[in-house]
């Protein structure tokens, strides 16, 4: 048997030369025969495509057959499709060294200049936007800047910032710096306000700010919503947000005020698109259940963000112990008679209720690193089937550039209880109204309001008082 690889990686304009790897098998082997052809494309908006074909028979102390076709289709944009399940035998070729991930994230980030960028709208809206993503990235040999515009690159909803706040999505200028090769943080000593089950072993991400950054550029912030509430709780109806108006658009996202896009959980509609006659309102995100299912396909998901500890984060499907594609499950669980009401506090982490530690990751295989990486998952469910707290990573397992000043707490934390309204002024750099910029009161805005007709005539009141006083 022979299989042939080439690999092309567009941002280094180069090519491989083809590899081509014989494997002899005697027919007293009984082992599984297969044969396949693969091409493999690292180029950021490149196409690959895989057709694997298997019959094999085991005899040993039992007697069983099995055959599997899987026909899989993946662009280097992040669009992927596929049929057939995938199995431990499934070929896994190294693509990339885990020790330097610059050429890695290079490829796997989209947006960036040169690539084919599509004009998305925010479904929030009656008009049709043309809102179009950015991605800039740079590095050095320790560091990766991270340079985008925050607007996703898929159709979205702004949701009651926009609605009722007239204070929509719109592009930022944020700049991001990641280790361009990741280590594990074996310093403890951290302060752990926001991941208290970590007991100070691993720097907390904020509990209501950016945690990661989504491969078109997008944020992805912590569990917690403006008042301190699991944000994705209260959304499936564990429980009622009484003290700020928030709801979660498609993907799990909305804005902020100043126009700050961003996912609390989920984010798998960047691997996901609509079908002929379908829209992203389309995506199933009616229960943290039928979350997965979307992009249920039998493979290991595709990257989606990567944490400021410079490990990815990849998506709901994932390789259990026994290399079984499977959705990853969080460890924490919901404490005795909480409901998610309070945020983080509500939550506690019992090691091995789902596949996941106690920042929401694990060292293993990835399609991308065979011989393993550490690297977390988005989850919607724990290994009970309740809700999948922390949805993206709740500590970072590796060595950060923050400036943690405080060890992960954010300085807008304490909202409502040391400062707000009737209490006291906010903490400088938090003047937005809130923790994580989230909306914190939402008043309706009409378009009369904003510049009515008794403001036209004060203003043209004043102008000619001007004049007839020149003239004087």
């Amino acid at each position: 048997m022979s299989l042939n690889f080439t690999a092309a990686h567009s941002a280094e304009n180069t090519t491989s030369d083809p590899m081509v790897v014989d494997v002899d098998r005697s027919e007293d082997d009984q082992e599984p025969v297969g044969e396949g052809n693969e091409t493999e494309g690292n180029a950021s908006d490149g196409n690959s495509t895989g057709n694997q074909t298997g019959n094999g028979t085991d005899d040993g102390t039992g007697n069983s057959t099995g055959n599997q076709t899987g026909n899989e289709t993946d662009n280097g944009t992040g669009n992927e499709t596929g049929n057939g399940t995938s199995n431990p035998t499934d070929p896994i070729q190294p693509t990339y060294d885990a020790s330097d991930l610059g050429q890695f994230w290079l490829d796997v980030f989209r947006c960036q200049p040169g690539q084919n960028i599509t004009q998305v709208d925010d479904l929030t809206t009656a008009a049709v936007e043309t809102h179009e993503c950015s991605v800039s990235i740079t590095m050095n040999e320790t560091h990766i800047t991270i340079v985008t515009n925050g607007l996703p690159d898929h159709d979205f909803e702004s949701t009651l910032a926009c609605s009722q706040g007239n204070d929509c999505t719109r592009a930022q200028n944020y700049e991001w710096t990641i280790p361009r090769s990741p280590v594990n943080d074996t310093t403890g000593g951290h302060v752990a306000t926001d991941c208290p089950e970590a007991n100070g072993d691993y720097e907390c991400a904020p509990a209501r700010g950016e945690v990661a950054i989504a491969v078109n550029g997008v944020p992805f912030y912590g569990p917690e919503d403006g008042p301190g509430g699991d944000a994705v709780a209260s959304q499936h109806g564990a429980y009622e947000e009484d003290r700020q108006p928030i709801v979660l658009g498609v993907c799990h996202a909305h804005n902020g005020q100043g126009g700050t896009f961003h996912y609390h959980a989920d984010a798998n509609c960047l691997h996901w698109h609509p079908e002929e006659g379908e829209t992203m309102l389309d995506y199933d995100d009616s229960t943290p259940a039928a979350v997965a299912q979307n992009t249920a396909n039998g493979s290991h998901s595709a990257v989606i963000g990567v944490s400021m500890d410079g490990y990815p984060i990849y998506g709901l499907w994932g390789y259990d112990d026994q290399m079984n594609i499977v959705e990853m499950k969080s460890s924490y669980k919901l404490k005795e008679g909480e409901t998610g009401y309070n945020g983080i506090d509500d939550y506690v982490y019992v090691q091995g209720l789902g596949h996941l530690d106690v920042c929401n990751g694990h060292f293993g295989p990835t399609p991308e690193f065979p011989d393993g990486i550490y690297h977390y998952h988005s989850t919607m469910m724990n290994g009970e089937g309740d809700m999948g707290f922390p949805y993206f990573l709740l500590c970072y397992h590796g060595e950060t550039f923050l400036d943690e000043g405080g060890n992960g707490e954010d300085p807008c934390d304490g909202f409502g209880e040391t400062w707000g309204p009737g209490i006291g002024p906010p903490p400088a750099g938090c003047e937005g109204g809130g923790p994580g910029a989230q909306l914190v009161d939402v008043e309706i805005v009409s378009s009369q309001s904003v510049f009515s007709p008794y403001t036209l005539m004060t203003i043209l009141f004043f102008i000619s008082a001007l004049i007839w006083r020149k003239r004087k």
